[in-house]
């Protein structure tokens, strides 16, 4: 864990200790507060800010109005907030996650396809290059039987 996100956290914890008289409440912002920096980090991991921009500034706007209210000591408006900033970040994940998959999947098909294609493309190359060994094998003996009947007319117009 970076020492900037310890700060952040042990910062928060000594706010909340010495401002709110619930440390249950206190303890239950801080476990948000950290799933929720948690989600942004898993969402960013996968740019999910990009495919999904809309959702991830929605996260960021609910994490900037947690901080405001925590700061206002108002720490039920603070934990919803949070707790919205996680549901908007999980949800930019699971989307960008389930787009990934879907695109991976077409990329196999297409994978299979090409490997398809090269296959067919081989065996009809094979295929032409037997076809005209064939035609270049027939091509020799009719070559090979007309010398042999030029041979046999000058031999029976020799005698």
């Amino acid at each position: 864990m970076p020492a900037k996100k310890i700060l952040v956290i042990l910062t928060a914890a000594l706010l909340m200790f010495f401002s709110c008289k619930d440390p249950e409440l206190l303890k239950r912002i801080e476990d948000t507060k950290a799933m929720a920096i948690e989600a942004k980090e898993k969402a960013e991991s996968i740019k999910a800010q990009v495919s999904f921009s809309e959702i991830f500034e929605q996260g960021n706007s609910s994490f900037e109005s947690a901080e405001g209210a925590f700061e206002a000591e108002e720490y039920e408006s603070s934990l919803k907030d949070y707790e919205s900033a996680l549901t908007f970040y999980k949800s930019c994940y699971d989307n960008a996650k389930k787009a990934m998959d879907r695109a991976k999947g077409a990329m196999d098909k297409a994978d299979v396809a090409i490997k398809e294609a090269e296959e067919k493309a081989a065996a009809a190359e094979a295929e032409q290059k037997a076809a005209e060994e064939a035609e270049s094998e027939e091509t020799i003996e009719d070559e090979e039987t007309g010398n042999a009947d030029v041979f046999n007319s000058a031999d029976s117009s020799a005698e």
